[in-house]
């Protein structure tokens, strides 16, 4: 028994043909189910430590990869639990593993792939050899294989071998360009090009779209592509509809015959996913939509009306990272010149008329904007603050033997503060000025006269101005 082992630790679960392994956080793999396909007795040592990945074939067959780059087989051999093939090119380099019903694949850090199991012989792989051999640095998109494997390369390449490679050289095959997705029933291969056409081969009940009559269907806007296991595809279209094509070596409809449902499959379809004999097809006003053989999951009808709007519900956390930025033009505050003009009128015989140190200040003059934008769009503010003009008459008056002499002291200031702020921002920004102007004026008038009569003399003025 291993449930002793398996109360803590395990960080991963892979299913395989009646049997299971567990991948715990010390590197050990625990293995458990029906034998052949869980007899790990040959290799037990090589899975007490260092393991990071392990998988399984659809029908028997297990892999293990190792912390040192090399992998461990066992289970059923015909379906890829005898890699004494190809041993030597996997015991050290390899970076990843892919499985699928009869088969494995192997990517390796110097750029190789290197496959075993049932379809994946010698005289299967020897037409393509040389396009496994490099290329594959990446993730592949997808390894998918019945008895024909498909091999999708990052880069879109999509390498073709096996029993029925050769149907694919009608289509550019055994390597064929720009694909984005590949499907597989037990007898057909379809390819979803980047394009948005899909194009397929094999058995003609599922791979010859011309004489099913959709051929003309799949030339362009085709966005998800989807195989059950007897033999139908369905194409997800841009324009919300789904195409479906082919049927079992009985006869029957396991997903290609979607007729009884065509008005529910026109439009508004946001998903499809595959069964082994028939399809599911999600909408958007959160509708359910199956069809194929309803022995096996293609009538769905019971469950229908409990299927609600929260059933397609996905929560999508975006982080959004703003960047803010702001310009400002240059702030200038402008003091007009200040022109003082000072008049003395005298007409007595003896007269001094004094006037020290007439002072004006002007202080604390603020100009103050504030923008506040909630868009991404650029936003230019500007704002102008404006003092007027101030005029001060400061008069004067000394008595002297019953004589009045006036001095009038005209002040003409005229100040004109102006900020242009512009802000671009992508965020809610707010931009405060403050500018402080201050103006001191001081003025001394000294005037003397002596006669009976000195007319009309212009007094000798001293200005400054401080900005």
């Amino acid at each position: 028994s291993v449930s002793s082992s398996l109360t803590s630790g395990v960080e991963h679960l892979v299913a395989g043909h009646s049997s299971w392994a567990a991948l715990k956080s010390d590197g050990s793999l625990v293995v458990w189910g029906a034998n052949p396909q869980a007899d790990v007795s040959a290799v037990a040592g090589s899975l007490t430590s260092g393991v990071v990945q392990a998988a399984a074939s659809t029908y028997g067959g297990w892999a293990a990869l190792k912390s040192d780059g090399s992998v461990v087989t066992w289970g059923d051999s015909t379906y890829g639990g005898n890699s004494a093939s190809v041993a030597s090119s996997i015991s050290s380099g390899v970076k990843q593993l892919y499985h699928s019903a009869f088969d494995f694949a192997a990517r390796k850090d110097d750029g190789s792939l290197v496959a075993w199991g049932q379809y994946s012989a010698s005289h299967y792989l020897s037409p393509v050899s040389s396009d496994l051999a490099s290329g594959w640095t990446e993730d592949l998109l997808d390894f998918e294989a019945w008895n024909t494997p498909l091999a999708l390369a990052a880069d879109g390449r999509l390498v073709i071998w096996g029993t029925e490679a050769s149907a694919s050289h009608s289509l550019g095959g055994p390597v064929i360009s720009n694909v984005k997705q590949v499907a597989i029933t037990s007898s057909c291969r379809a390819i979803l090009k980047q394009d948005g056409s899909v194009v397929a081969f094999g058995n003609s009940r599922c791979g010859d779209t011309a004489s099913l009559g959709v051929a003309s269907k799949l030339t362009s806007g085709c966005v998800e592509l989807r195989g059950t296991h007897m033999d139908s595809f369905a194409v997800l279209k841009d324009d919300g509809s789904v195409v479906t094509w082919g049927s079992d070596s009985a006869g029957r409809n396991t997903g290609g015959d979607s007729s009884a449902f065509a008005s529910q499959l026109a439009s508004g379809v946001i998903a499809i996913k595959e069964l082994r004999w028939g399809f599911l097809a999600f909408k958007s006003d959160a509708s359910l939509v199956c069809w194929g053989y309803a022995a096996n999951g293609g009538d769905c009808s019971a469950v229908t009306a409990s299927f609600t709007a929260t059933t397609l519900t996905e929560t999508a956390t975006t982080t959004v990272t703003t960047t803010a930025t702001m310009t400002h033009t240059t702030e200038t505050a402008t003091a007009t010149s200040v022109t003082m003009t000072s008049t003395v009128t005298v007409t007595f015989t003896t007269l001094t008329a004094t006037v020290t140190t007439a002072t004006q200040t002007l202080t604390t003059v603020t100009a103050t904007t504030t923008t506040t934008t909630e868009t991404s769009t650029t936003t230019s503010s500007t704002a102008t603050a404006t003092l007027t003009t101030v005029t001060q008459t400061l008069t004067t008056t000394t008595t002297l033997s019953s004589q009045t002499a006036t001095v009038t002291d005209t002040t003409t200031l005229t100040t004109t503060v102006s900020a242009t702020v512009s802000t671009t921002v992508s965020a809610t920004v707010s931009t405060t000025l403050s500018m402080t102007v201050t103006h001191t004026i001081s003025t001394t008038i000294t005037a003397t006269a002596t006669g009976t009569t000195l007319g009309t003399p212009d007094a000798a003025n001293t200005n400054s101005t401080t900005d």
